[in-house]
């Protein structure tokens, strides 16, 4: 699941089995790059990043297997295969903002469910 807050996006990913999970991802205006996600006792993995405007198309790699977010709209990438998008807006404009709640902490933001 990704929650917009302007232009940093917080990830969450479960995966309680896995050992390591990085986020993978590239913006139309940024190389491809990969973000080393933190771990949860509960099996969530997390990652905050600060991201440019616009779409940011994105993968879980967990213990060297690729993960698509199922909550986030897909598409099909001819090089990668099924990459998640997620829309970051930019950090002027607050539209869309409601209150969500990630492993016990309480914040606003954008969620894409």
């Amino acid at each position: 699941m990704a929650t917009v807050f302007g232009n940093i996006v917080h990830f969450s990913f479960f995966c309680p089995r896995a050992r390591s999970v990085f986020l993978v991802g590239a913006s139309a205006r940024s190389r491809r790059r990969r973000w080393k996600m933190v771990g949860t006792r509960e099996g969530y993995w997390l990652a905050q990043v600060e991201l440019p405007p616009g779409p940011f198309r994105y993968r879980y790699r967990a213990d060297g297997t690729w993960h698509t977010d199922r909550d986030e709209i897909a598409c099909r990438d001819r090089e990668a295969g099924w990459l998640s998008i997620v829309d970051v807006s930019d950090a002027k404009r607050a539209a869309g903002r409601k209150r969500f709640a990630v492993s016990g902490a309480v914040g606003e933001g954008r969620t894409r469910k």
